[in-house]
């Protein structure tokens, strides 16, 4: 794709170190990275009808990518200019990066580039986080601002003063607006909240009652949990959030958390649950998961149980990223008066003993029995004869088989397929904090058999859900008995 014919563009590269002619996709270009602080090699991927070309380049063993403007001082094309010098204070018209270029340096290297420029402010880390996010929301990263935001509400020293004095050439990400008539947390940037969510305004004093004392009713129908985990999905910020992860690029339950539910709810003092049914809604099965794991991989594995198992997508699901209010903000209750408010029991307990059935989610990205929790939420549906059924998604089961067949081709017994395979697990090494640990241990402890007991059941169901082919339980047991001859 060439634009030689496009006037627009041509007269865009109006100075001398652009020249005349044609600018063309897969043109190897030279970008200057705001985080880098240096030029690098790129390439053109894209051009856009604005006079812009889309640009992707290398730093470290990072791949980043932004908007450019055709004239801007950032972009240079080296078969028509002479080589930079380094230096990024440049002449002509002013840079105009229409989206971030960083995407991942990381923290600590962005952090280490700040401690030059703002070295007496190397006081405290929390510092500079805090003006890492201010600098990186100035270039336009939407993760940043949400970081911004999350910090004023926490109070982080200095933060209100960043935001409350936000300088008026600062390209604001288009998912944030300018305060208008209705403000969430009293913050100059307002987040878009979607359309299902209610204004700190809207929330009824029946409504914060709810979430301080039935928690059986922070539930949600499936069909909204789906809604809000593509509403997610649907955000700019979504993909920011994926493209700065330096190794696997998904987006985990603590992100969908810390950038979108409590941006969303803070100071409502309602979950996101309360928000979409506004009187309650008695939970019918409980969501047993992980938080470090896909959300996309997550929602997969859920929808393919709830096919399997004939669940409809009104059933009512309790989900506690989604069921408790998360911000901490005072404005409604905290984590730890939300698990206290049911005297002498947990909200877990008391939406396990009101359902029929937990689903256990089960992906690739996190093993959701290194959670304590998660151990805590099956030994109490065990000790109540709930129903447990596992949702796996394809990605699980297809590593599981594979490590499976493995363990026994290489002559392993059917225990050492089971270990390599991950079927078995050793729950008494689960982590969760230290306060919570103690407690939760002391539970588990007090039923007959304890851990082991709790392993022995996630064994067998984690085989019944992985050997329920009969094809493959076949294949398998030919397989064992092959070996043995």
């Amino acid at each position: 794709v060439r634009l030689s014919e496009d006037r627009s563009l041509e007269a865009a590269a109006h100075k001398s170190w652009h020249g005349p002619g044609a600018v063309g996709v897969g043109e190897f270009v030279r970008v200057f990275s705001i985080s880098a602080g240096e030029w690098v090699d790129g390439k053109i991927t894209k051009l856009l009808e604005d006079d812009s070309v889309r640009v992707e380049y290398e730093v470290g063993e990072q791949w980043c990518g932004k908007t450019l403007k055709l004239h801007c001082d950032h972009l240079m094309i080296p078969s028509r200019s002479p080589s930079p010098s380094g230096d990024s204070s440049t002449s002509g018209a002013p840079c105009k990066e229409l989206d971030p270029g960083w995407s991942g340096l990381g923290r600590e290297q962005a952090r280490k580039l700040l401690t030059k420029k703002e070295h007496d402010m190397a006081e405290k880390v929390r510092e500079h986080d805090l003006w890492v996010a201010a600098n990186l929301a100035m270039q336009g990263s939407e993760q940043a601002v949400c970081d911004l935001l999350s910090m004023k509400s926490q109070n982080v020293e200095g933060a209100a003063n960043i935001i409350g004095d936000h300088p008026p050439d600062v390209q604001i990400p288009s998912f944030m607006k300018r305060q208008g008539s209705k403000h969430h947390g009293d913050h100059p940037l307002d987040v878009q909240i979607p359309s299902f969510m209610k204004r700190p305004g809207e929330v009824s004093s029946s409504m914060k009652e709810l979430q301080r004392r039935e928690p059986t009713k922070w539930a949600m129908t499936f069909r909204q949990w789906n809604k809000v985990v593509n509403e997610c999905k649907d955000r700019a910020l979504y993909m920011e959030l994926r493209l700065k992860k330096p190794f696997d690029k998904f987006v985990s339950i603590y992100d969908i958390n810390d950038y979108f539910v409590k941006p969303w709810t803070r100071s409502t003092g309602c979950g996101i649950a309360l928000h979409m049914n506004p009187h309650g809604l008695e939970a019918e099965i409980m969501i047993s998961h992980a938080w470090g794991e896909d959300v996309e991989e997550c929602q997969r594995a859920l929808q393919a149980r709830f096919r399997e198992s004939g669940f409809h997508d009104g059933s009512a699901v309790w989900f506690c990223t989604f069921a408790q209010y998360q911000p901490g903000d005072r404005r409604g209750p905290t984590i730890k008066e939300q698990l206290e408010c049911v005297p002498g029991s947990s909200p877990f307990k008391c939406v396990i003993e009101s359902v029929n059935t937990m689903v256990v989610v089960h992906t690739t990205k996190a093993d959701l029995y290194s959670r304590l929790w998660c151990v805590h939420e099956l030994d109490e549906a065990l000790a109540l004869e709930k129903s447990v059924i596992p949702a796996m998604s394809e990605e699980y089961k297809r590593d599981i088989r594979e490590e499976y067949h493995l363990a026994l081709r290489m002559g392993g017994s059917r225990a050492d397929a089971e270990k390599a395979a991950g079927l078995t697990v050793q729950t008494a090494r689960a982590g969760c904090g230290k306060d919570d640990k103690a407690m939760l241990m002391k539970q588990i402890f007090a039923r007959p058999g304890g851990f082991d007991r709790i392993d022995e059941s996630i064994k067998r169901f984690r085989t019944r859900a992985v050997l329920q082919d009969r094809a493959l339980g076949k294949a398998l047991e030919q397989c064992v008995r092959s070996l043995r001859h």
